[in-house]
């Protein structure tokens, strides 16, 4: 129990964990009674993700590394992170003073180093990086609302169909999706447009481009929103590379640290990272 030992500085607090409690602590139908403390597992997945933590080496003072694994699987497949982000995300934007639903997301890709094999590996020619590649679609708080993982030699714009089809049935309020010039090549903006403009509100594409006649590092009004939420995920030593052998547990971890710094967000409204 975290009231029993000392505490560390991930740990959710109590706020935070009535926030997420009916997500995890779901009623049981039958089997023995739950004796693990899922406040306890979450709080190990946050401590893991933030200091890159192996499962095996978690303290002593939180659950074993299997019990914590076992959930963490579970909350994969069954779509609990998922559904904690999601929750979480809405919050977030009330508190802010927005519409729960977005009507603008922001997309790009960060290509990050492998740490070991695995599944889905490429190279990035462009930015030199043998590993993944984070795909993300996130508002203008920087909140992560859909990613996809993939080998780094995939182009970023392949992916930008698949990041709005996770999102469109649950955002009604999406209008318009901001991308840089890697999401104008031709094919990508007309197939796009053919996929999303019969519906009752099209989604258009929007492609930033650097001013005419301006060299060097330009500041693109609205880009610099998910380049700042690439710089959050650096802050985590679990993503400071991809050190998972699956994408799925990639994914995991892209999630779990949103869910963090939304929990974050909402202890401390003033708390932008």
């Amino acid at each position: 129990m975290a009231d029993k030992r000392k505490r560390y500085k991930t740990d959710l607090s109590n706020g935070e964990w009535e926030r997420v409690r009916p997500f995890v602590e779901k009623e049981q139908t039958n089997g023995r009674p739950r004796t693990t403390d899922l406040r306890e597992v979450l709080n190990a997945l946050f401590y893991m993700e933030h200091t890159g933590c192996q499962w095996d080496m978690l303290p002593h003072d939180l659950p074993p590394g299997g019990t914590v694994r076992y959930w963490y699987d579970k909350w994969k497949v069954d779509d609990t992170l998922k559904l904690v982000l999601e929750h979480t995300n809405r919050q977030v934007r009330q508190a802010h003073g927005r519409e729960e639903s977005p009507s603008l997301l922001i997309v790009d890709s960060q290509s990050v180093k492998t740490a070991h094999g695995g599944e889905e590996v490429g190279f990035d020619g462009n930015k030199k990086v043998k590993g993944r590649k984070r795909h993300l679609f996130v508002d203008v708080l920087g909140l992560v609302f859909a990613a996809i993982i993939t080998a780094a030699n995939v182009s970023d714009g392949s992916q930008l169909i698949p990041l709005t089809e996770q999102v469109e049935a649950d955002l009604p309020r999406l209008q318009t999706v901001l991308g840089d010039g890697a999401y104008g090549i031709a094919r990508y903006p007309q197939k796009f447009t053919a996929r999303f403009s019969d519906r009752s509100q099209p989604i258009k594409l929007e492609i930033s481009k650097r001013p005419i006649g301006v060299k060097g590092f330009q500041v693109i009004p609205k880009r610099w929103i998910v380049e700042r939420t690439n710089g959050w995920n650096n802050n985590s030593r679990r993503l400071s590379k991809d050190y998972e052998r699956t994408i799925e547990s990639s994914l995991a971890f892209v999630q779990i640290a949103a869910i963090r710094r939304n929990l974050r967000k909402l202890s401390s409204p003033s708390n932008t990272g």
